[in-house]
Order: structure tokens, then sequence, then C-alpha cells
């Protein structure tokens, strides 16, 4: 296996419960995969990006940036930004 092609970072806010993994298996380019995800929901102001995960990804999932942080939401786009 080459080490080269395997890079992991761990990126983890237990502040937020919430545990997301910016990774690359023999690619240039990361990918982003959530694995615990919250609950509550954000308010449409306060969204500032969103970004879905990665189809390499075990469980799809959202990337949503707000002004308090990185939080990773399960539910499907259009019922996120009801």
């Amino acid at each position: 296996m080459d080490l080269k092609g395997l890079l992991l970072l761990f990126f983890s806010s237990r502040r937020q419960s919430t545990d997301y993994v910016l990774f690359s298996l023999y690619s240039n380019h990361p990918t982003l995969c959530c694995f615990n995800f919250v609950k509550f929901k954000i308010p449409l102001k306060n969204i500032l990006t969103v970004e879905k995960t990665s189809s390499a990804c075990p469980i799809p999932g959202y990337v949503v940036t707000t002004p308090r942080g990185k939080f990773c939401k399960q539910e499907d786009l259009l019922v996120l930004l009801d």
C-alpha cells in the first residue's frame, strides 16, 4: 500500500457534536465525509455555505457552515433549507 496515496485528516468538534473527515485515497483531491450528524434545525439566515459530501462517502450528507462553525446534516437539501 502506497502511504503517499493515503492521507487522513480528522476534524472533530465535541462542542458541536460534529465529526467529519477530509481524506484522499490515491487522489490529489481530498474528499469530505460526515460520520456524526446534528439533529437540530439550522435557521436559513445562519447558513453561509452548504457542501454535499462526496459520493465516495459511506453515509450521504451535507456540511453546513454557519458563523458558529461547521455542522453535518443528513437531511435532504430541500428539507434542510425549509
